[in-house]
This record gives C-alpha cells, structure tokens and sequence, in this order.
C-alpha cells in the first residue's frame, strides 16, 4: 500500500470517532485532522499541524474509547514513519500510555516497527526515551511471545545504538549537555542515560530515562547489555562508572543487611551528581568505612539471580577498577562461603585466572587452607576431575546435593592449577612486556568522560601487568608455596588419572617458578617428592619438612584404586622433562634421580641433554652411571652416542668395565646393546679383529648379536673399511652358523651387503674368497631358502668379473656342480641361474667360454642323463630345455665347434626322447614339450635336424598315446602344443615331415574319444592342420585326405561334425576357386554321413563356374551327393544341366540308374528332347532310352497316377518334325513304341486309366493313318 493510502486509512479510522463524546479540544483537532487534505502534493513528513498526532493522543488516552481505538493504534503503527520527529514523541509518548491496552498482534508490530526509528531519532532525546520504554515495558508483558521478542528487541537496539556510537563524527554541533556533564554527541549521552537506568534497574531502583518500573528479567538483560557490548563500553570512562557502581550498590548493601528502594534511588540520583574521575578511591574509602570482613551477620553478595551479570562484570570490567572489584572479592571470601560463592569464583578464576592477584597473601592462604580442608583425602571416590573446564553457571546451580559436592570437591583442587598458572604467566609476561602500574590506569579516568580510554583497553589483556611486578610476585609466591604444594600433593592422590597431567603441570610450574625466584627450599623439597614418588619410596631423612611427611602421607598409603600406575608414569615422564630442560637441577641428585629411574629398567631416557653439560660434569656422570645397573649401562650407551666428539675422553673410563659385563647373565646384553651403538656411532675398522676372535668364545646365543654388529657395520659404517674385509668375510662364514637357521640368515644378510655394496671395492683375492662364501652358503643343508638366494648373489657379482676366464669358470663350474643337489629347488635354481646367466652376459663372457661350454659342460652333462630318477624328472627335464635354448640362442657362437651339429644335437635328441619314455610325471611330461617347441621355432636348423626332432616328437606322441590316460595332463597338452607350433612350420614343411604331422594328427584324432563331445584336444590337432591353409596344393589335398579319414574312420558324430564344419572353412575361405573342384571330390566318401547334411548344403550351394574342363568333376561330385537319399531328387535335378556335357556312357548310365524315376525322365525328356529344347546329340544318344523306360512302367499293376502320368506325357509329348512316310511333319513318331504297352490299358479297370488309355492310342492311330494316304 501506497504512503498516502495508508495515510488515508488512518484518517478513514479517525472519522470513526467523529461522533464520540470527546472533549472540544479533541473534536476540534479531530476535525482538522479528518479534514486534512492528502494528496499527490502532501508533502512527508507530515508535521504537529496536519492535527493527526494531536488527534490521536486525545483519543488514545480518553479511557471511555479503550475498546475502540485498537485500529486507530494499528494503522497509526502503519504511518509512523511519515511523521516528523515533534510528530512521532507525541504518537510515541500517547503508545506509551496504552501499551497494555493492546492486543498481541499490534504489541508484536509495534516491537517489529520501532527499532528502525532508532539512528533516525538519535538527536530525539524524547523518542529514543519512548521507544527504549515501550520495548522494556513489554518485556513484562503476560504473553511470553510478545515479552520474549521484546527483550531481543531491547537488546538489539542497544548495541545498534553502540554500535553506531563507534562511527558517528564528532564536531561543535554534535556536543549536547546532559545534566552538568558534557558529551561530545547525543548518542554518548543516551548510551550514559540508558546504560545507567539499566543499572539503577538491577538495583530496584526508578530509572530517570527511560519510564519503566523494575521487573524480573533485569539481571538476565544486565547480564547481556555486558557480554554484548563490553568492548564499547571500555572505551568510556563514564560509561564504567556505571559498571563500578553496581557492584558498590551490592558491598552497601550487603554490609547495611538491609535495603530501601527509595532510600536507593535517592542515593542514585545523588551519587550521579558527585561521580568524579577518582571514584575508585572514593569507593574504596568507602568501603573501608562500611565493611567489616569479621561480621558474621553479613549477608552474601551473591545469589542465583546477579551471579551471572556478576560473573560477566568481573570477566570484562574489574580491570577497570581494580580496587572496588578488591574489595568485593574480599567481601565474599571475609563471609562463609557458600556454593554460590564458589560457583561464582570458579566461573570467573576459571576465564580470567589472572585476576586472583586482586588477592593478599592472607586471603590466598586462606582461601588454600579452606578448599585444602574441603577435599578429604579419604574420600576415594569419585575421583577429582580437575579438568578446567568451562561448566555454565545455570548448569552449575541446577546441580543435585552429590554433583555440587563434588563440584565443590574438584574446584578445590582447581584454584591452586589456576594460581599458580596465573603467577607463571604473569612471570613470563612480565619478562616481555614493561609493566603498566596502577597508577596509568587512574590518570586513564582524568581523560574526557566520553573518549575512548585505550590505555586501559590495552591493558586488559593480562591484570598481572597492572598491578606486579616480578619481586611482588616472588613474595607472593614466597609466602604461599606450601599450602598450593599441600593441594597439589592431595590432587595428585585423588585426581582421576585421565586428567592428573595437568595437576602434575601445575607441579611443573611450581617447580619452575621456586627455581626463577631461587626459592631453594620449595624446589628441593619438590625434587624429592618426585624422585620418590617415581620411585615408589617414602623419603627417609633425619629432620623431614612437614610436605615431605604429607606426601609420604598421601602419596605412598592406602592408594590402592587411586590409578597410581599411570599417574607414576606421568610423573616418570615429568621427571625426564625436568632432566631433559634442567638438568642443573639434579646435580646433587644424582644418585637419587637414576635409582628413582632404575626402577623401570624397559624405560629410556633421551641422552640429548648430556651435551649441555660440562666433559667434567659429564665424566662424573659417567662413573657413577658404571656402578649402577643395566638400566645405567642402557643410558651410559645414550651418553656415549651423543657425545660421540667427547667419546675419546669418555671411553677409558668405561672400556675397563666391558670385560666383567660381558661375562655377567645381568649385563651381556645391555653391554652387547652398548657396542651396538658404539660401533655404529664410533666405528674404527680395528674393531673387526676383535670381532672376528670373539666370534668363536661368545656363548652360542649371544653370538647372533654379533653377527648383528657386522651387518650394522657394513649398513652404516662400511665407508671407513678399507684392509679388513678378509676380517669381515671370515666373520659371517657358514660354519660359525651350525645348525642356526637365524644365525645363518643374519651371516647370509652381511654377505649380500657386501656383495651388492661393496664387491667392486674387493681385490681380487678377496673377489674369490666372496665367490667361494657364495657357494657356501649354497651348499649348506640348514636353510635352502638363503641357499637358494645366494644363487641370486651371482647376479650381482657377474657384472664385476668383466672378462676374467678363470672367474667366470670358476662360477659355471661351482653352479654346474649344483645341478646334482638332492634338493630339486636348488638344482632347479642353479640350472635357471647357469642359464640366465649365460643369456644375460653375452657379450662380456670370454669367447673361449664357449667352446668350453659344448666340450666341458654340455656333453659330459648329458652323458650323465643315463638313469632316469623319479626325484630327477624336474631336474633333467630343465636341463634338457635350458641346454636347446641356450643352444638355439647362441647359434652363432656354438656352431663353428665342430662337435656342435654332429655330437651335441644328436645326443640331445636322444636324451630327450629317452627321457619322455621313460618319465611318468604327466606336468614333468607336459614341460618336456617346451622343448620341442623351443627346436621348431629355431629358423637355423636345417631340413635334415628339424626331421630327427619331428621324428623324436612322433615317438614322444605315440608314448603318451599309448600309456597316458585320454584325461591326463600331458595329452591335454598336446593340442595346445599342434595349435601353436605347427603353424610355424609352415615354411619348412616337407612331404615328409608333413606325412609326419599329418600322420599324428590322425593317431590322436581317432584315438582319443569324443562321445558326448570332442576332444578337446583331438579338436585342437584338427585345428592346427586347418591353420596350416592356405597352403599349396599338393599339401592341400594330403590336409583334405587326412581330415577325411578321419572322419570316415570315427564313430563319433560330434568329431565328424567339426571335421565338416572344417572343410566347409576351407573350401569357401582357404582354397582358390578353381582348385575347389580337386577338393570336393576327395571328400565324397563323406557325402553318405547323416552329419554331412550342412557340408553338402554348402557344395549344392556353391557357385560353381561350370565349363567343359570340369562338368565331368561336377557331374562326379554332385552324382555322388544324389546317393544321398535326403538330397537325391534336388541333386538329381541339378544333374540335368550338365546331361548333355558329359560323355555317352556316363549319360547312359546316369539314365540308367535312374530309370524307376518317371518325373525325372519325363523331366530329362522336356529339357532335352521335346520340340522346344530339343538337343538332337542327347536326343540321339538317350531318346530311345528315356521312352523304353518310361513305357516300361505302363503295365497293369503299376500305380493309377504313375500310368496317369505317363499317359498324359504321352499324349502331350512332341518331337521336332520328322518326314515318316507320307507324313512330312510327323512329331509322333518317337511313341509308336508305346503301343504294346498301351494296348494292355485299352480295357483297364481303372476308368481314368481306360479312357485316357483310349484317348492316347485313338491319337497314335491317327498319326500312323498320316503315314500312307
């Protein structure tokens, strides 16, 4: 809705009153304002003169109109913006009057209206007053909704207001006076006045700004004009007065035990007036005066109701007037406290533990010795959970009985951590930062009363800066160590262990802080309550100081279920802290601080501080560190590794005392431990001889951490040897290892560094003393897992040999030795490794090497190959394949000796074959194919070789053939092994060999079975004969011949079908088109298999090119196909075509054979012999043929339709024109010949037979009547 329109409604609701019983004055402005003229020219806002606030204000407070006026209020609501500042404190200030008068739904809008008033109308001193009295008013409101909005509408507008205070500018015209004090602008003094009726509220006392009576939610709204806008409110000195003031209402009242409101608000109003820039002093003066801390009739300062706008006030303001905030600490500690009391100091100490140097030595002791007492040390459970926390103080209160005596209990424990946490900060602080005394803080208030004070905002991050200074500290300290000692000692007994670390911290602090201030007595009295809680010994001395008796008391009796396990530990943990930063500490405490260690021998402490200390200091450690336990020697060896450039000066007072170690069961082990790392840090070379004469005298099982010692030296150390490795390889030898598998790893580990490191740093003399440890430790019989790798160390040490002969030699004959290891693996390992080796360093062995090879390796290998083992197969069966390989690669090399083709290969060949008769292992036997596949695949062996290799693989076939199961592993094998290998051998077929291949390919084709399916492996032979095509065509049809036996020979169906399925591939894919006519023959001895129906669908199909060369070859095929009896008659058909291209005798005969079939020749007849394809060549030939044996059917007994056939045949049937007689166009005459079969049907039972009969003949005895006129 427009502006003007609302204007409108408003003046359509003030007509509503135009006949009510209003005073005169009221009708008269009621009248100007109804008849106010509003219109496009109406200038907003709209001034007192329009009458409309005039009007409104009469009728709104006329109490007779209450019920009537609810629609004006609400649509007056609407326009208040509209309306000048005169205008709006009239409409405001009649509201104000009627609030309660009002419904929710315009107590709501209103509350959502006049926050946005506020900035407009800060120059309003009248409006701002209104609309802060209207939000607090409702606030009181019965409607939880309306009130609960109010207050957030307040609060809201507050720090809008202050908000806006921290940006407004400054100048002459802005300055406004507020009763005698001056502010620079109207927002400072609506700030002063609003914050301190705020103030006077808490105090039940009238507010003098704004027109409210005191109400219920004052403390929670004090409480958040605080929390909300206390960074504004430092910045004014005016402003904290305010704040100070609230707590001097609380300290009089409480020391007058009585309160008046009207006394209160009287003593407000004039307090205001002599509030002055020393306040603080006056207050404290005050106070003085009043209180009386002895008093046992005084009431506390604190209740549920201020406690938590209290504890805000002292978290943000008491910086700011440290004296009063004094002196109402001292008020509540000088009364019994209550649980209010410590709620309220826990949940200030807890947020700002600063601010407990407002405290005097006196009250601190007190304040111990009240909570020390409060928490009794019997009391097991619960335990103390001293853990800090923030705990809201609501929550605090709601607490039942138990959980406040044990909220009591924990802050008991609490308040020391936090004082002694506020006096090491404070120390630390003070240390960085200059001290900002009391003093700046009081010159801040003599600034103007409405400038920001940034010194004391600047000042209000640490209290301790304001007030102490390190010497004021160290007497406060001085004066109250035992008594936080004397609660920390109790917390560390009834702590909860989940949380004692920070009680054991504030221990830590205190220690610190006696030592800063060179508080002698504290610190050595802490020292040895820890070294003998670590230890878990009471201290024993002539004259014990009353702390050492009370931990002894707490801290070693009666602590079962007190969790002292972990709590020792940490202490334990704190104890190597102290060491670690102040080891200074301990010097009088040596003996002390390492029995308090010992005590946990699996524990270590970190050497790194040692190097802060003196060589001398440290040598005197060390003595004593050699008369202790192994727990010392642990540590000694520590020492020894951080101050390894002290070690020269350290070690000859320690070195004497290794020999006893050594030999005592207590100390070998931690002095074993200490040579470790000696030897790692400190390595000399020289060592080594000590190493190496130790190795035999050590106890056996002491004797792998020596063998340890090497391998760390060769790992860490193995730079600075350069004339021991003789020393070093003499160490780690196999048998100074026995029958220990461990032992003999640890050796073999040192071998392989050395090898794999440091083999090129070797002499030559310490290459072949490596090279024999090698195969050592591949001998050897306890662990073939290191025999097998060191094998794998040949690797390694090839490429260093270069071309040395005699090493190279050396190692093919060491390995060549391991292949008659009773253990396959190992034999089988070094035959991989021989092998490899050679295909790897090809061009770096001598070439001498091979020659020796053929003559000195392989032959008299193979020669060995005489018996054949079970536990051998694996072995030999490698060996042979390795050995081809090896042979087939290096060709080249191997070739020139003479012995190469004319010894080694024929031997090979045998010893191969030899080995398939006579291995029965059928996965033995399935790898012994590699090697006939690694022969074929080898391009240089010539037509000869590759046939005695073939003909060795037919006696292995025909071996498994005959003693292998159709199941077993090996024949499975073999149609793989076709599928891939003969293929390749494509290229070097002979007629020979392929008759060989072709021949085996038959053997296990017919000999496996396939009855419910094919072979697999049958399959895959015949696979790899179909593979070979294309292929010429002499080896075409031998392929064609082979596949066809094959399938004539088998009896099972589903191997036929696949052979089928094979030669239909070649004859459409493989074989040229004109060669198909060579094929098709071979395969028709097939054509009369059920299983032939798809291949002879294909031949039928077939797009033969038909020529004089070939329709004999076609007439064969397809005249063998119609033997078929599923495809005689469609064949029979397809015959005809190439009748008349064949010769006389196969025309004579085809018609012959087929002289039953009537439609056929009648058929034969009408393609060839009829007027319209007459041929006269056949016609010559098989006229006379084809009618004998049609009319040869025409007897009586033959079938009706048979005769009826051949009747109508007749009777239709013309030849081309002959001249018989006198007839010169007879086209009869060739059926003369019917008539003595015809005359036997003149008189046939069957009608149809009789008449057409009679018609028939009756046609003949016309043409014949032609023949002679």
């Amino acid at each position: 809705m427009k502006p003007l329109e609302k204007l409108r409604k408003l003046q359509t609701e003030l007509k509503k009153f135009s006949n009510a019983r209003i005073p005169d004055a009221a009708k008269k402005h009621l009248s100007i304002a109804i008849n106010f003229d509003i219109n496009e020219k109406t200038i907003l806002p709209l001034n007192p003169q329009s009458s409309i606030p005039a009007a409104f204000s009469l009728i709104v407070s006329n109490q007779k109109l209450v019920k009537s006026h609810l629609l004006l209020i609400s649509s007056m609501i609407d326009v208040l913006e509209y309306f000048d500042n005169q205008s709006l404190q009239i409409i405001l200030k009649s509201i104000e009057q009627v609030l309660f008068q009002m419904d929710e739904d315009i107590s709501l809008k209103l509350l959502q209206t006049i926050p946005t008033f506020l900035i407009k109308s800060v120059f309003s001193f009248n409006i701002i007053s209104s609309i802060f009295s209207i939000s607090v008013s409702l606030i009181t409101h019965e409607n939880s909704l309306i009130s609960t909005t109010a207050f957030a509408s307040t609060q809201q507008m507050i720090t809008l207001l202050f908000e806006y205070g921290k940006k407004v500018k400054v100048d002459q015209t802005t300055c406004c006076k507020i009763k005698e004090q001056q502010f620079t602008h109207p927002v400072f003094a609506e700030s002063f006045l609003l914050l301190r009726d705020f103030s006077n509220l808490t105090q039940n006392k009238q507010p003098t700004f704004i027109h409210v009576s005191p109400f219920a939610a004052i403390n929670e709204m004090w409480e958040s004009i605080l929390i909300s806008n206390h960074k504004f409110i430092k910045m004014y000195p005016f402003l904290l007065k305010i704040i100070e003031k609230t707590l001097l209402f609380l300290i009089n009242t409480s020391n007058n035990q009585s309160h008046n409101p009207a006394n209160s608000s009287n003593q407000t109003k004039s307090e205001s007036k002599v509030l002055s820039n020393n306040v603080s002093k006056n207050v404290s003066n005050k106070l003085t005066e009043k209180g009386s801390k002895n008093n046992p009739k005084s009431k506390s300062l604190i209740n549920s109701h201020n406690i938590s706008y209290l504890s805000a006030t002292f978290r943000y303001f008491s910086d700011y007037f440290p004296e009063t905030s004094c002196k109402f600490i001292n008020q509540i500690l000088n009364n019994n406290l209550s649980y209010v009391d410590v709620v309220f100091l826990r949940s200030v100490l807890i947020r700002r533990p600063d601010l407990c140097f407002i405290f005097d030595v006196d009250l601190l002791n007190k304040l111990f010795q009240y909570f020390y007492s409060n928490c009794d040390e019997t009391q097991k459970k619960p335990l103390i959970n001293a853990s800090l926390s923030s705990i809201g103080i609501h929550t605090a209160l709601s607490m039942d009985d138990k959980s406040k005596q044990t909220f009591i209990r924990n802050f008991s424990i609490e308040i020391a951590i936090i004082v002694i946490s506020a006096f090491n900060s404070s120390t630390n602080n003070s240390n960085n930062n200059k001290t900002i005394n009391h003093s700046s803080s009081v010159e801040s208030v003599n600034k103007s009363e409405n400038e920001p004070n940034l010194t004391e905002n600047s000042s209000n991050e640490n209290l301790s800066k304001n007030f102490y200074k390190n010497e004021e500290i160290s007497k406060k300290i001085e004066s109250t160590w035992q008594g936080i000692l004397a609660i920390i000692l109790k917390g560390i007994r009834l702590s909860d262990p989940l949380n004692v670390d920070i009680i054991f911290r504030a221990f830590n602090l205190l220690l610190s802080i006696s030592s800063q201030f060179c508080i002698n007595e504290c610190s050595s009295i802490l020292l040895r309550i820890l070294c003998a809680f670590v230890a878990k010994q009471k201290l024993f001395r002539e004259t014990l100081h009353p702390l050492e008796n009370l931990s002894n008391a707490l801290l070693h009796s009666n602590v079962d279920d007190l969790g002292f396990k972990k709590k020792r530990a940490i202490a334990y943990q704190m104890l190597l802290s102290l060491l670690y930063n102040s080891p200074h500490f301990f010097t009088k405490f040596y003996q002390r601080l390492f029995i308090s260690l010992g005590m946990y021998p699996h524990a270590s402490i970190d050497a790194q501080f040692t190097q802060k200390i003196s060589t001398d200091e440290l040598s005197k450690m060390c003595v004593v560190l050699c008369q202790g336990t192994p727990f010392c020697i642990n540590f000694l060896k520590d020492v020894l590794v951080v101050n390894k450039e002290r070690y020269e000066f350290l070690w000859p007072s320690i070195v004497e005392h290794i020999p006893k170690w050594l030999i005592s069961p207590d100390y070998v082990d931690t002095t074993l431990n200490l040579l470790n790392e000696v030897l790692l840090h400190c390595f000399d070379e020289s060592v080594l001889i000590v190493l190496n004469k130790s190795i035999e005298s050590i106890h056996p099982k002491k004797k792998i951490i020596l063998m340890n010692l090497t391998r760390q030296i060769l790992a860490h150390s193995s730079n600075k040897i350069e004339n021991r490795w003789g020393e070093l390889l003499s160490v780690i030898q196999p048998y100074h290892c026995g029958n220990d598998s461990e032992l003999l790893g640890t050796a073999f580990a040192s071998l392989s560094i050395i090898c794999n490191d440091h083999f090129q740093k070797l002499s030559e003399s310490d290459m072949q003393a490596c090279i024999s440890s090698v195969f050592e430790f591949a001998a050897q019989r306890v662990d073939i897992n290191i025999a097998l790798s060191s094998l794998g160390l040949l690797w390694v040490i090839t490429p260093f040999i270069h071309q040395i002969s005699r090493f190279w030699k050396r190692i093919l004959s060491e390995t060549l030795i391991l292949f008659n290891d009773p253990r396959s693996d190992v034999a089988t390992c070094a035959l991989r490794t021989f092998f490899s080796l050679l295909s790897s360093n090809t061009g770096q062995m001598p070439t001498d090497i091979y020659d020796h090879l053929i003559a000195s390796c392989f032959i008299p290998l193979l020669m060995t190959f005489t018996s054949f083992r079970a536990e051998s197969w694996a072995v030999q069966q490698l060996a042979l394949l390795e050995i081809c390989h090896c042979a087939c690669s290096f060709w080249q090399q191997f070739e020139s000796n003479p012995q190469f083709i004319s010894n080694f290969w024929p031997l090979l060949i045998e010893k191969q074959q030899n080995f398939v008769m006579n291995c029965e292992n059928q996965e033995t036997n399935v790898a012994a194919l590699q090697f006939y596949e690694e022969a074929f695949k080898c391009s240089k062996i010539d037509s000869t070789l590759r046939e005695a290799i073939l003909l060795s693989f037919i006696g292995a076939i025909n071996h498994f053939m005959t003693h292998e199961s159709p199941g077993s592993l090996v024949i499975s094998r073999l149609g793989s092994f076709f599928v891939a290998t003969l293929p390749t051998q494509k290229e070097y077929l002979t007629s020979r060999q392929l008759e060989l291949w072709l021949g085996a390919i038959e053997s296990i084709a017919l000999i496996l079975p396939s009855t419910s399916f094919v072979n697999l492996t049958a399959q895959k032979v015949i696979d790899s004969a179909f593979s070979l095509f294309p292929i010429k065509n002499e080896f075409a049809l031998s392929i064609i011949r082979t596949l066809c036996r094959i399938c004539s020979k088998t009896p099972c169906t589903h191997l036929r079908n696949s052979i089928f399925n094979i030669l239909s591939k070649i004859i459409t894919t493989k074989v040229e088109r004109s060669n198909v006519f060579e094929i098709i023959p071979e395969c028709s001895i097939l054509f009369a298999f059920n299983e032939a129906d798809s291949f002879i669908r294909l031949i039928i199909d077939f797009d033969f090119e038909i020529t004089e060369q070939n329709c004999h070859q076609y007439f064969y095929i397809f005249n063998k196909i119609s033997k078929n009896e599923k495809y005689n008659e469609q064949v029979k058909k397809t015959l005809i075509q190439v009748l008349p291209m064949i010769d006389n005798g196969s025309q004579i005969h085809f018609l012959n054979e087929n002289s039953h079939d009537v439609n056929l020749l009648i058929t034969i007849w009408n393609r060839f012999c009829n007027d319209n394809s007459f041929n006269q060549q056949f016609f010559d030939t098989c006229s006379m043929i084809i009618l004998n044996h049609i009319f040869e059917k025409m007897k009586p007994q033959e079938d009706e339709k048979v005769i009826l056939q051949i009747l109508t045949f007749i009777e239709k049937s013309e030849t081309k024109f002959e001249i018989i007689g006198d007839n010169e166009k007879c086209q009869k005459w060739h059926i003369y010949g019917v008539i003595p079969y015809l005359v036997q049907l003149l008189n046939d039972s069957r009608e149809k037979v009789k008449t057409l009969s009679r018609q028939v003949f009756k046609i003949i005895h016309q043409d014949l009547g032609k023949l002679v006129l």
